[in-house]
């Protein structure tokens, strides 16, 4: 009788291992995914921002073909802030990725 205890005690033991074995799995599993989801949004963002930069670096050659008064130098600040800032960005060089 009492191996008959042990071994159901045993048994229940292992049914628990197998379980948090199981639930490891499908955490594994859904990480994973997740996990490629963002490489994949990762690798969008470094193209989007090299088609961002590659953008600004033609518009700063086609910069001085403007007239001086529609430039994007200092004295555009207040008319362009916006386009001014991301002007000066690109002059700066893409962003370095410290990884």
């Amino acid at each position: 009788k009492m191996v008959m205890v042990s071994v159901k005690s045993v048994e229940a033991c292992c049914m628990e291992i197998i379980q948090s074995m199981a639930n490891y799995q499908i955490q594994k599993k859904t990480v994973s995914g997740q996990l490629a989801i963002v490489n994949g949004m990762m690798k969008q963002v470094e193209k989007t921002h090299q088609l961002i930069y590659d953008t600004f670096q033609t518009l700063q050659k086609l910069d001085v073909l403007l007239p001086t008064e529609l430039r994007l130098d200092d004295q555009s600040q207040s008319r362009w802030s916006l386009i001014q800032k991301l002007f000066q960005d690109a002059k700066k060089g893409p962003l370095s990725r410290d990884v």
